[in-house]
């Protein structure tokens, strides 16, 4: 009996025992809970923001890419008649402003085919280009031709530039010319810088200008270089080298 009421003593120390236990585990969970929510780490809600802003886009230098002439006026001829030089300025400017695309710059053309929207009037047919010029906003207006002579195979041959003065053109044609130079196709004849121009797209134009003239239609190894479609592929690839080296995108 004296056992009987010793064990069920014992049992009930243990259950009062393990109940006071219980009470002070709840206890302490209740106090401390609070403080170890508050160390986790919280989520960066700037992370979340700022994932939706997409970075400013920056602004493309604009080139407008004038192939002389065109439409009623195909420019000078070949001694056949065969070749006309708004058709050779054409395909070398178009070959170029798809170089320079590809390296990011924006490019506008005055035309891409033989078709043009001006009237036949050369005034207002070059006041048309310069125009567009203005309404593109273009950073740099290139006018590209052929040059010639009153005879054929007069000895008169090469590339030259006429720039527009007061601004960077001078500094683009001279690294173009390096380039072209490098094809070893015709001999260098020069940047021509001055203050009055009679050429129009340069006189009368806001927008910095130059105009390349790539050879003479009037001489025979001149033409034959400018009418091959792989070599227009490099000069256009010298004259897009030699502005990506001068001028930001």
């Amino acid at each position: 009996m004296i056992h009987q009421v010793i064990f069920m003593y014992i049992n009930n120390k243990i259950y009062h025992m393990s109940l006071l236990a219980c009470m002070l585990s709840v206890l302490l969970i209740s106090i401390f809970l609070p403080y170890t929510q508050n160390s986790a780490p919280r989520p960066q809600k700037a992370d979340s923001v700022y994932s939706f802003i997409s970075p400013q886009e920056e602004e493309q230098t604009t080139i407008l890419i004038d192939a002389g002439h065109g439409g009623y006026d195909g420019g000078s001829t070949s001694w056949d008649e065969r070749v006309n030089e708004k058709d050779v300025t054409l395909q070398i400017a178009l070959k170029t402003g798809a170089l320079l695309e590809d390296l990011g710059y924006r490019i506008v053309y005055s035309r891409t085919d033989d078709n043009v929207s001006w009237p036949q009037d050369n005034a207002a047919d070059l006041q048309a280009r310069v125009d567009l010029g203005v309404e593109e906003e273009a950073d740099y207006f290139i006018s590209f031709h052929l040059n010639a002579t009153d005879f054929y195979n007069d000895g008169a041959r090469g590339f030259e530039t006429y720039v527009t003065p007061g601004n960077d053109t001078a500094k683009i044609a001279s690294a173009i010319h390096e380039q072209l130079a490098q094809l070893d196709y015709s001999i260098d004849r020069g940047i021509n810088e001055a203050d009055y121009t009679s050429l129009h797209v340069l006189a009368l134009n806001p927008v910095p200008a130059m105009l390349l003239e790539l050879g003479f239609i009037t001489d025979d190894t001149n033409l034959a270089k400018r009418c091959d479609e792989s070599f227009q592929e490099e000069m256009a690839s010298a004259i897009a080298a030699g502005i990506q080296e001068t001028v930001e995108q």
